[in-house]
């Protein structure tokens, strides 16, 4: 999960955290992939790649103090989700029960092209997400080529993640809106895997928006993109790109939606741009609790 809305950092105000994870500026590529602008302490701007140089994932934790998590954090994020290591929580329940989208919206692309961002044209209308007694609202949607986190060892071809915050940024002042001083904005991601296979309409949609830098009206959200009837799983990660804050909630969903080959080979030169990809690499699980949860009456 990248390019969103974050929680908060002793050494990173909300609105720097945001800054580094929208990727506002692009730099020439270094080793086939694109450098990155991120936010350090005191917003500090900090160059990073996805190379196997020394700016790349190896040594992001390297780059800045504010940086550190990278390095040394035990709940970083992708992981590669394993079947054996998945406890099935107490009850059953659907992506429906926890997400409430709008049959349609508007997104609005972000500057800069990478990982194709799109951002809700007004906080808190293009849909929620209730969880562990916390209302979050869709921010940001993005995808990456291949697919970041694994499933089973498995990569597949490309991943949707749709950021959810709790309260809204203001860019001008860094504090959260309509809350008070002391909460500090808590971070979802729900991510949703695609499979080669037909043609996706919700992807045409953000597709045309994007490449022609206008707004995008999406419809159909239920049908392409998230499956309402599909179980998930969840776990606590992190950021996927610097400063690779901890404290993120993830939730995946477990059934993939398709994306068509022209479709995949359209992202590859929207995302990628040319380059051999911005994916981190996954990271240890380490004692991470992952909790499956199946839609009732049904078995996947």
């Amino acid at each position: 999960m990248d390019m969103a809305r974050r929680p908060l950092l002793p050494l990173l105000s909300f609105t720097a955290v945001l800054a580094a994870a929208a990727t506002a500026a692009i730099l020439p590529a270094a080793a086939g992939r694109p450098v990155q602008m991120g936010m350090g302490g005191g917003g500090v701007k900090v160059e990073w790649d996805y190379s196997d140089g020394p700016k790349g994932p190896a040594h992001w934790g390297e780059l800045h103090p504010s940086f550190k998590q990278c390095g040394v954090g035990k709940q970083q994020s992708p992981i590669d989700i394993p079947a054996w290591k998945q406890r099935q929580a107490r009850g059953n329940s659907t992506m429906n029960d926890i997400l409430a989208m709008p049959p349609s919206l508007t997104l609005v692309p972000h500057e800069g092209r990478i990982n194709m961002a799109t951002t809700c044209a007004t906080f808190g209308r293009c849909g929620s997400l209730r969880w562990d007694d916390h209302t979050y609202f869709f921010t940001n949607l993005h995808f990456h080529q291949a697919s970041e986190h694994r499933r089973g060892g498995d990569t597949l071809a490309m991943e949707a993640h749709l950021v959810m915050a709790t309260h809204e940024a203001h860019p001008a002042d860094g504090k959260a809106g309509g809350a008070a001083a002391k909460d500090e904005p808590r971070l979802a991601v729900v991510g949703v895997f695609l499979e080669l296979g037909q043609a996706n309409a919700v992807l045409d949609e953000v597709l045309d928006g994007l490449e022609a830098g206008t707004e995008v009206p999406v419809g159909d959200l239920w049908d392409n993109l998230l499956v309402p009837d599909s179980g998930y799983c969840a776990w606590r990660g992190s950021l996927t790109t610097p400063p690779c804050t901890e404290g993120v909630q993830w939730l995946m969903q477990t059934e993939p939606v398709r994306a068509s080959r022209a479709q995949l080979a359209r992202f590859a030169v929207d995302i990628h741009e040319g380059s051999d990809g911005v994916n981190r690499p996954v990271q240890p699980i380490n004692n991470r609790d992952i909790q499956r949860h199946r839609p009732p009456h049904r078995y996947e």
